[in-house]
């Protein structure tokens, strides 16, 4: 057994995704069907890695409707800060975070941001769900350029 397959919390989500949410998972994978074609054409043409489409199964369960307790909402999981710094339509009226076509867009100009500023996947994927500006604030602490050097300083969501 690969050795990330032994990690306890690996363990849990394996649990989670194929017995206790079960449906769930299975719902959320009859939804990739209908949302992958999409992030796949916009990773592509932005020259990303496929397997970046899979970031929403993780941050939404692929649900246009979900918001977090802290206030991110839509498939990408925007907050509305970034959501409108990135072009989206965040009011009392109109919320764009949940257009699954405007909210990839803003997500590729995002990760592609990211990983122009980190040039390490493991930062950018960790920049996108703690903010940038928490990631460089501890790679200064750390005076370091490696995600292992801050990966224990991250919050414990975005370590996981």
């Amino acid at each position: 057994m690969p050795d990330y397959l032994a990690d306890a919390t690996v363990q849990s989500y394996i649990k989670e995704y194929t017995v206790l949410g079960r449906k769930e998972t299975s719902a959320m994978l009859e939804r990739a069907t209908r949302y992958f074609p999409l992030f796949e054409a916009h990773l592509s043409q932005a020259g990303l890695p496929e397997g970046l489409k899979y970031m929403p199964m993780v941050e939404s369960n692929l649900r246009e409707e979900v918001t977090s307790y802290a206030g991110a909402a839509g498939l990408w999981q925007f907050m509305p800060a970034t959501a409108r710094f990135y072009g989206l339509t965040v009011n009392d009226t109109l919320d764009e975070r949940t257009d699954p076509e405007l909210a990839t867009q803003a997500a590729v100009q995002f990760l592609t941001y990211l990983n122009r500023q980190f040039c390490d996947w493991r930062l950018v994927l960790a920049a996108y769900n703690c903010g940038p500006d928490k990631v460089r604030r501890l790679l200064r602490q750390a005076t370091a350029e490696e995600y292992h050097a801050i990966a224990d300083q991250l919050p414990r969501q975005t370590q996981q």
